[in-house]
């Protein structure tokens, strides 16, 4: 009786998934055209996917209507090999993008998401699916999807009030699809606006911008009837004052007019860090107790750091390492009680953490130096655990308090898990030879064992990221006024970097892009460009060529992109930005922001020298 029962609940439950509009055996719902009233049950089935070994995995579920209204999450339930959730949706939700997480692994059913879209009276929402191409473009890189460029421009080209609303997004798409037809549209676009009974804000910027003979009637006509936000204005006067005495002034009455706007902190901690980076550590430290009321955990931050660096005043940084973090925990909380839409409460906690790892590894790296090691073990183990062991440079000072507190074990086992993961340094190899236990020899091979097996896992993480498509040429003018083409250096293994001298992760790259250029130097097939873009400075030249001059960086090419069409034939959307280039002059690998100098040099070298064998 029991197997007939069995077969019965499976006879069941295959006819009540059986009616899915999908043929991926991965990824079923029900019922088949859900409403907003319906509980939606997913079944997931992992075997397929890079979760099929997971313990626990939770369904992420990007609810979007009219705009993106909610990043939620479920912890799915396992039964055999299938996992299972329910939805409940709300009557703002029209459509439902969903991917699948062990916390460290994702399956978002290769960068386009499993989707579900809810029915009204048995169709679906008439605009639901413009809208979650739409998301999907605007958010690609929050959610790691690759969009549907041209069937989002499809979709929006067939409502004229849906490209109104994301005209925007649609001239992107439109310049880029039939630049030919762009003028006419726009100008039908224009007129179709001005026939409206009444003007909303958007339909005011479009017509500010591109109305052809009234722009200015309009824009007075929009600041009139929207009044512009003073704030802005303010903070744009802010942001262009350089001396950091007369910000702090200026920050002071802003708080006072605006004593709950989250960008005080980041202009004053931006003020502090300027002082800090002139060694006026007495003059930082008297503006940061006078105005720690408006000051983040930055300021805090930036001082401890240097005064730790230079070995200076270090019972001074440790105190403020540790009002520091405080700070940080404050501002966690109340940055929780907000969080973003495209976040559930799990992902925007982990990314305010690895936040904050920073202010604790200070105060960590403050308590090794005056050796209360014992101390140090406790904040740096948050510190690590925040930033999921992703820093070799924390992990060293994590394993350094360990082995000093005689916890040779467990060091041992955090050098075996960091450097699997490739994120060590060769202090952190030299320590774990010196807590061995077994002959010289041993330790060679054991570490030769771990560091081959770590090379291996992140070849075939990188191969993950491969890409093949033709890179665009381009020719630039060099800071030694040569002109430079891509095409010129065909049989090599070419790096470009997208870079600007305002970019602050750009900047702290280059003392590893350096060693990087160091290290390739005797290889005549490896080559660096340099392109420095997106300025906003009259003399673009001499602007770059001061700036790495002054930092004497000898980077063999230094190229210009004046009016930024290198960086916009990459499709570049933020710097820094690498593309490697193949031999054949492909772009086979993209890599986007600074992760840390260990990090950035360790995967640049494999992702090298795997084109260049």
């Amino acid at each position: 009786m029991q197997f007939k029962k069995s077969a019965l609940i499976s006879l069941v439950m295959a006819i009540f998934f059986a009616c899915q509009p999908t043929d991926n055996k991965t990824f079923n719902y029900s019922p088949e055209k859900p409403t907003q009233s319906n509980e939606i049950t997913v079944q997931y089935n992992p075997v397929a996917t890079p979760l099929k070994d997971s313990k626990a995995i939770d369904m992420v579920i990007y609810k979007i209507g009219e705009s993106l209204n909610k990043t939620s999450s479920v912890e799915l339930q396992k039964e055999n090999n299938l996992w299972t959730g329910k939805i409940k949706p709300t009557e703002k939700d029209q459509v439902f993008l969903i991917k699948f997480t062990n916390g460290n692994v994702t399956d978002n059913n290769n960068k386009k998401g499993y989707e579900i879209y809810l029915f009204k009276d048995g169709k679906k929402y008439p605009n639901a699916e413009t809208v979650l191409n739409v998301t999907k473009l605007k958010y690609k890189r929050i959610l790691n999807v690759e969009p549907n460029e041209e069937k989002t421009y499809k979709l929006l080209s067939a409502s004229d009030a849906l490209r109104q609303k994301h005209f925007y997004t649609y001239i992107k798409l439109l310049s880029k699809f039939d630049e030919n037809k762009k003028d006419s549209i726009i100008s039908f676009i224009v007129t179709s606006i001005e026939k409206k009974d009444s003007l909303t804000k958007n339909d005011y910027s479009i017509l500010s911008k591109f109305h052809p003979t009234q722009k200015e009637k309009y824009k007075a006509e929009m600041n009139k009837k929207f009044k512009p936000d003073e704030r802005f204005t303010e903070l744009n006067k802010l942001f262009s004052i350089k001396d950091p005495i007369k910000t702090i002034k200026a920050v002071k009455i802003f708080a006072k007019k605006y004593p709950n706007d989250k960008l005080t902190s980041m202009i004053f901690d931006s003020a502090i860090g300027k002082l800090v980076d002139t060694k006026k550590y007495k003059k930082a430290i008297k503006l940061l107790e006078k105005n720690e009321s408006i000051a983040g955990s930055g300021s805090y931050n930036s001082i401890a750091w240097s005064l730790y660096e230079n070995k200076q005043m270090l019972d001074k940084a440790l105190d403020l390492a540790s009002k520091g973090i405080e700070k940080e925990n404050e501002s966690m909380q109340q940055k929780l009680k907000k969080i973003p839409p495209f976040y559930t409460k799990k992902e925007f906690e982990k990314i305010l953490k690895r936040s904050a790892a920073n202010i604790y590894d200070t105060k960590g790296a403050i308590l090794v130096e005056l050796k209360k090691f014992k101390k140090a073990e406790d904040i740096l183990e948050k510190a690590t655990r925040y930033n999921n062991f992703n820093d070799a440079s924390i992990n060293e000072r994590y394993i350094t308090s360990l082995i000093k507190n005689k916890k040779n074990k467990l060091a041992k086992k955090v050098i075996e898990k960091v450097i699997l993961a490739g994120k060590y340094n060769d202090n952190i190899i030299s320590m774990l030879k010196g807590i061995f236990d077994g002959t010289e020899k041993q330790c060679e091979k054991y570490i030769s064992d771990l560091v081959n097996k770590s090379n291996e896992k992140q070849i075939e993480e990188i191969k993950k990221e491969m890409i093949n498509k033709p890179a665009p040429d381009f020719k630039l003018k060099a800071a030694d006024g040569k002109e430079v083409k891509l095409s010129d250096f065909k049989g090599k293994v070419v790096i470009i970097d997208f870079w600007a001298t305002w970019c602050g992760p750009c900047k702290a790259s280059f003392p590893g892009m350096q060693k990087l250029v160091d290290y390739y130097s005797n290889n005549n097939n490896v080559v660096f460009l340099f392109v420095n873009t997106w300025e906003r400075v009259d003399n673009k030249i001499k602007n770059a060529k001061d700036f790495i001059t002054k930092n004497n960086y000898k980077f063999p090419y230094l190229l210009i992109d004046a009016e930024n069409k290198a960086v916009t034939s990459y499709k570049v959307e933020g710097i820094p930005t690498k593309f490697i280039v193949d031999p054949k002059g492909n772009i086979r690998f993209k890599d986007v922001g600074f992760p840390g100098e260990v990090e950035m040099i360790q995967k640049m070298k494999i992702m090298i020298d795997y084109l260049a064998k």
